[in-house]
């Protein structure tokens, strides 16, 4: 952190400096056009330019309310609207973002700006080597010149700014959802959740323990004749369940050691849980295929009493839906689940304070500094309020300084969902930089409070210590060894999820688990923990 607060104390002398050289021979500088710097770097919104701005997304493609491109759609129209800016958008097609998000690289003609994952295995080579490659522009210079809001949220938040630092010392992107140290531990809107009213039925606790889990989803299958008592998608059983072990998957942390969750020999009895559980008719039959629709259904129909969802669309859609036939289902968000009672999981999903998908800037930009300026926005304080909440007496209204939002997006006439009516009429999924912090009142709390239930299992959810065993998303392994480990890391987790399916169904048996164990060395098991852990020793070093 030290080290990260001398970048950008250095950052500004030198912007200080080149701004002090370059103001001495020409006032106005134009950039591709009609931009005059200084009061760029001075102005507020929305800014006066005849400059487009060409924006390449990777989310989005789904365009909402028969609007027949995301130009037409009044999020993206209020967002240019309020920053003065005129964007060219184009939405990668979904199910296909990754491959023409390469297909964008090897053209070589990229646009001004560019949304996108940036994790250490989405962008070949990491964010240093696309740097050096010519790809995309270091941040360091412009930001403290063209984004004053971000600069000022860099500087208060040490720990955020480490995360935005590559090894190389640059700032890259700026996140599409960030959030400050101090309210990070309320970035959770998810975890798993069980009927309430059959727990009250049959007389039961909301389960804690997995002892306790097992009772009561023998209670499901036997006295409520569910089919599917426990109906999860298979990726999903990585998201916190395994912690009950003291493990996470696919890669956690314990103390400063980086560890491979698949590997260790706590996940064997992970899976004979599982496993039990699957013979017993407790866990999905279909887990291996089941998709988020088939989820939806079985919640809804009855047919499942217990699954993994997100406060908004998962427990108020399925509530609403299923209450129009059954006044008293009721669901209930219950902490991820522990070995013994009273402690608490250190392996709960939780947002991280950056998340690791947002907006860098072409090096090929003509148009970089109007670039960095409109990505500021989403950090000011006028930006906060449009980007969380839209347009006042519209979408929101500001009652006793809370901020609610109106009908139009909670009860949407149209029959849109919460989610579905924000990017109609707020803001377009992740694509656009936003401090979520709070502005008299967070969005997702308002979210939350829809109904009673909501804001008791964000509550819940929210009483954990995910951060000691998460790994920090921003970890980059070294230009050397970033091709290396993209090719382990992909084969090992495309064998683990393989052999994690075989082993729980029976197909594989647990004989041959040593098997197992001696193919995730064979595969680069060693290697893949190596450059881990040398990217989290670097990480620290920040």
């Amino acid at each position: 952190m030290k080290k990260t607060k001398k970048i950008i104390t250095l950052i500004s002398a030198a912007t200080m400096m080149l701004t002090c050289i370059s103001g001495c021979g020409n006032k106005t500088t134009s950039v591709g056009g009609n931009v005059d710097l200084e009061k760029l770097a001075e102005s507020s919104y929305p800014l006066s330019t005849d400059q487009k701005i060409t924006w390449w997304a990777y989310r989005g493609g789904t365009v909402y309310g028969g609007y027949s491109t995301p130009d037409e759609m009044p999020s993206m129209v209020e967002y240019e609207k309020a920053t003065g800016v005129d964007v060219e958008w184009t939405f990668a097609t979904p199910g296909q973002e990754v491959q023409q998000f390469n297909l964008l690289l090897a053209s070589g003609d990229l646009p001004d700006i560019v949304s996108y994952y940036w994790t250490y295995n989405d962008i070949p080579g990491g964010p240093d080597k696309a740097i050096q490659d010519g790809y995309f522009t270091s941040l360091n210079e412009l930001i403290p010149k063209y984004a004053p809001a971000f600069n000022k949220y860099l500087e208060e938040n040490p720990a955020a700014a480490r995360d935005l630092t590559t090894d190389g010392g640059n700032y890259f992107y700026f996140p599409s959802y960030t959030t400050t140290e101090t309210e990070a531990k309320d970035q959770i809107s998810a975890g798993y959740m069980f009927r309430k009213d059959w727990l009250d039925e049959l007389g039961l606790p909301v389960p804690e323990t997995m002892d306790e889990w097992y009772t009561t989803l023998k209670a499901f299958k036997e006295q409520k004749n569910a089919t599917a008592p426990f109906s999860i998608p298979y990726t999903h059983l990585s998201r916190g369940i395994a912690g009950a072990w003291g493990i996470g998957l696919p890669t956690f942390k314990e103390g400063d050691v980086v560890k491979y969750g698949y590997a260790e020999p706590a996940y064997k009895d992970f899976l004979l849980t599982m496993n039990k559980w699957y013979n017993e008719g407790l866990l999905d039959k279909s887990f291996a295929s089941i998709d988020t629709k088939s989820v939806d259904a079985k919640i809804i129909n009855g047919s499942t009493g217990a699954t993994f969802g997100w406060a908004q669309s998962g427990l108020l859609k399925w509530t609403n839906a299923a209450r129009e036939k059954d006044p008293n289902f009721e669901l209930v968000g219950v902490s991820y689940p522990v070995k013994n009672k009273g402690e608490s999981s250190t392996f709960a999903l939780r947002d991280p304070m950056v998340y690791f998908a947002g907006c860098a800037i072409s090096q090929q930009s003509n148009n970089k500094e109007l670039a960095v300026k409109l990505l500021d926005y989403g950090f000011t304080k006028e930006g906060r309020e449009k980007m969380l909440f839209g347009t006042v007496g519209d979408t929101f209204n500001i009652q006793d300084g809370v901020y609610r939002y109106t009908d139009k997006i909670e009860k949407n006439p149209d029959g849109l969902t919460m989610v579905e009516a924000k990017n109609l009429y707020v803001r377009n999924e992740q694509n656009i930089p936003l401090l979520t912090s709070n502005l008299g009142l967070n969005a997702k709390v308002v979210e939350s409070f829809a109904l009673p239930e909501l804001e008791a299992a964000v509550k819940t959810w929210r009483n954990n210590e995910g951060d000691k065993s998460r790994v920090p998303t921003t970890l980059a392994p070294s230009i050397e060894d970033s091709t290396e480990y993209g090719r382990i890391l992909t084969d090992l987790n495309s064998y683990s999820q393989e052999m994690m399916l075989k082993f729980i169904v029976g197909e594989t048996p647990f004989s041959e688990y040593d098997n197992y164990l001696a193919e995730l060395e064979k595969r680069g098991l060693s290697r893949l923990l190596e450059i881990l852990q040398n990217s989290y020793d670097r990480y620290k070093e920040r």
